[in-house]
């Protein structure tokens, strides 16, 4: 359910790596050039890493489908992170130079 994320999210805001944390400079700095790619959720994922500067529009995840209640209802079918493989498949439609 939509109510249970904020707890997750302050869970998973303890388990950030230490080495994550040590490189919010860096993230800042470089901010336009990193992505997140993770077959994750962004409603999970989005809080937690923008924080340390990373951008929202640089963040490419799975997103939850809700419905008028708030309940999760299933995820974006349309999203090329929902399948196998759909992280390379991610990469090819950033279209970033270089191998």
């Amino acid at each position: 359910h939509k109510q249970h994320l904020p707890v997750l999210v302050s869970v998973l805001k303890e388990k950030v790596s230490e080495s994550f944390k040590r490189n919010k400079e860096f993230f800042t700095t470089y901010a336009d050039n990193i992505y997140i790619i993770s077959n994750g959720f962004r409603e999970f994922i989005e809080p937690i890493v923008t924080e340390y500067g990373i951008k929202p529009m640089n963040i490419l995840a799975n997103e939850f489908r809700f419905d008028a209640d708030g309940k999760v209802t299933g995820f974006d079918t349309n999203n090329p992170l929902s399948v196998n493989n759909g992280k390379v498949e991610q990469l090819k439609r950033l279209n970033l130079p270089g191998d």
